[in-house]
C-alpha cells in the first residue's frame, strides 16, 4: 500500500496537482519527482511473487508460454510514438518481467538463454550503477574529437559500461555475494540431488496447490 501510495504521489506531483501543498522547484517536490515509478512496480512484482496468493494470481495471468513475447510486442508498442504513454510502458515492462520469471520456459526463454545475455544479467546491477557515468565520460571524450553522434555514444557507452559492470562484478561484488552464505537460512541443495528430483518434487507441490496454468506437466 505504500509504494502504491508513493506511485500515486509522484503522478499526482507530475500533473501538477499537488502544486498547492508541493509548489514547483521547493526541494520536497522534486525529490518526489525524482521517484522511479519502474523501481517501484518492479518492487511490488516482486512481493506479490514472493506471497504465495500473489504468485497463483500472476501465474493465472502472465503464466502462459506466450505471455513473454506478448508482452515485449506491448512495450515497444508503447515505446513507439514520438511521445510515448510511459505509464502504459512501465506497466507493459513490469507485466513483461513477471511473464518471464513467473515461469522459466516462457516464450523468450531461448533468447534469454544465449550466453551474451547471460552474460549482460549477470552484471547488469553494476551496469544499472554505471551507465551515467560512463556515459557522461564517453559524451565528453567525443564531445571533444567531433564525433559526439547519438548511435557511436551508444555504441560506445554500452561497450564501456559492460566492461566497467564486469569488472566491478568480478573484483568488487563478487566478494560480497560470497558473504550472503553467512546469512543465508536456506541450505544449499546437496549435489547429488538431481534436477529432475527437485522438479518432480516441485510439480508434486504445485499440483496440491492452485492448479495455475502450465503446471503438471501441461505445456500452454
Amino acid at each position: 500500500m505504500l509504494l502504491m501510495g508513493i506511485i500515486a504521489l509522484k503522478l499526482a506531483t507530475d500533473h501538477h496537482l499537488t502544486d498547492p501543498v508541493l509548489p514547483p522547484g521547493w526541494l520536497p517536490t522534486r525529490i518526489v519527482q525524482s521517484i522511479a515509478i519502474p523501481i517501484c512496480m518492479g518492487v511490488l512484482l516482486a512481493q506479490a511473487l514472493h506471497w504465495e496468493r500473489g504468485f497463483r494470481l500472476l501465474y493465472r495471468l502472465l503464466g502462459w508460454k506466450w505471455s513473454a513475447p506478448v508482452m515485449l510486442v506491448a512495450m515497444l508498442v508503447c515505446l513507439a510514438p514520438a511521445r510515448p504513454p510511459f505509464l502504459v510502458a512501465f506497466l507493459a515492462t513490469t507485466a513483461l518481467i513477471g511473464a518471464c520469471v513467473v515461469r522459466e520456459d516462457n516464450g523468450l526463454a531461448w533468447f534469454l538463454r544465449l550466453k551474451p545475455v547471460a552474460f549482460v544479467g549477470t552484471v547488469s546491477y553494476g551496469m544499472y550503477l554505471l551507465n551515467s557515468l560512463c556515459m557522461h565520460g564517453v559524451r565528453a571524450i567525443l564531445q571533444r574529437i567531433g564525433l559526439a553522434y547519438p548511435p557511436v555514444i551508444f555504441v560506445l557507452t554500452l561497450a564501456v559500461t559492460v566492461t566497467v559492470a564486469y569488472l566491478s562484478h568480478r573484483y568488487y561484488e563478487s566478494w560480497f555475494l560470497a558473504l550472503k552464505e553467512r546469512f543465508s537460512r536456506l541450505r544449499p541443495v546437496p549435489a547429488q540431488q538431481s534436477r529432475v528430483e527437485i522438479g518432480a518434487r516441485d510439480e508434486i507441490g504445485f499440483k496440491q496447490g492452485a492448479g495455475a496454468p502450465g503446471l503438471g506437466g501441461a505445456d500452454i
